[in-house]
């Protein structure tokens, strides 16, 4: 049941942001930094691996397929959610042509091998720090820019995308 007090997505947005950070990168990306003074964020449709945002769609696939057939006013409420969300992605916003969404990676762990061998594409890699707790802009200021940590738990993703659904459906309802 979802609760109308509690906003799973905003506290999720809003948790605080590590007093450091740290970015992962080759030796020709350290340079590039170190050069130019700026990370650039990366078009995710040209990621090394996509799966995520795919992921992310079978769970919002999933999750209307549970939701009920009708609300409680008889709207078919389930057919209006798969036809205007499923239509986002595949020709709205979300959808292949249209998405921009960029991404810029940072890992709380400092000393991590793994990120190491990741992102430094075979070379010697290295972890550079960043305090970027005033990077974040303020809440309540009307921009897509955020700082938010990665979700690996397939429960809270749940529970991000049904929140978010719930209140997409509970404002087309109300127009």
């Amino acid at each position: 049941m979802i609760s109308e007090s509690r906003n799973p997505v905003q506290e999720w947005l809003s948790s605080p942001v590590p007093h450091k950070l740290w970015h992962y990168t080759s030796i020709h990306g350290f340079c590039g930094i170190v050069s130019s003074k700026k990370i650039f964020a990366t078009d995710i449709r040209f990621l090394n691996d996509r799966e995520e945002f795919i992921h992310t769609q079978k769970i919002v696939k999933e999750l209307i397929n549970e939701a009920p057939e009708k609300d409680e006013s008889g709207w078919p409420f389930r057919e209006s959610l798969q036809r205007i969300i499923l239509g986002i992605f595949e020709k709205g916003a979300l959808s292949p042509d249209n998405l921009q969404i960029y991404t810029a990676s940072f890992s709380a762990a400092e000393d991590q091998l793994s990120q190491s061998r990741g992102y430094s594409q075979g070379s010697s890699g290295m972890s550079l720090g960043f305090d970027l707790r005033n990077l974040r802009p303020p809440s309540g200021v009307g921009t897509l820019l955020t700082f938010a940590p990665c979700v690996y738990e397939v429960d809270k993703k749940r529970e991000l995308i049904s929140y978010t659904l719930y209140k997409f459906s509970r404002d087309l309802s109300s127009l």
